[in-house]
């Protein structure tokens, strides 16, 4: 399947902590013999998303799906801006209010994208700011922080940050 959509090689490969011993080692076992070259460049191996202290999966019973964030108002983009608050290796505690929280600050982002004007550009220093973060092994949680201290920067117009924040969701995919 994957080299149907991605090519015999390609970029990043991920998968939860728990795959990295075993499965993922008999991956490269078998697609790097199948093709005679590199499955991937990158591995990221994510850590859980925790509910009550306990891994969230199928087989507990205990997960989240994105039915159950509709049917409780909650935009499944605002899920996404919650765990983009945490860097992937390290577990995430999921409650209803902290994705209460990270909602609030999803909708406010967006209300603030909404309000300016066009015709900005995207500033340069941010951008370089949020690549480094993003390059420091996808630090995403950092990167949100530079989004925030951005909005909160009085010397870059609203139409230069309403740029910048734009160019910064071509990478964080939050619908802004």
């Amino acid at each position: 399947m994957s080299t149907k959509y991605l090519g015999n090689t390609f970029d990043i490969h991920t998968g939860g902590i728990d795959l990295a011993p075993i499965h993922h080692n008999n991956e490269i076992t078998q697609s790097e013999s199948a093709c005679d070259c590199t499955l991937a460049h990158y591995w990221l191996h994510n850590e859980f998303v925790n509910t009550a202290n306990t891994k969230m999966a199928k087989s507990e019973g205990n997960q989240i799906n994105l039915k159950t964030l509709v049917e409780k108002n909650f935009s499944p983009l605002a899920y996404r801006y919650f765990l983009l608050m945490a860097h992937y290796r390290t577990p995430v505690n999921f409650s209803w209010e902290a994705l209460e929280a990270a909602q609030n600050a999803y909708e406010k982002l967006k209300k603030f994208v909404s309000t300016g004007g066009s015709g900005g550009s995207v500033d340069e220093a941010y951008k370089a700011k949020f690549k480094e973060k993003l390059e420091n092994d996808l630090n995403t949680a950092q990167a949100l922080a530079i989004v925030w201290t951005l909005v909160k920067d009085k010397k870059v117009t609203i139409e230069n940050k309403i740029a910048t924040i734009l160019d910064f969701d071509r990478v964080l995919g939050l619908g802004l």
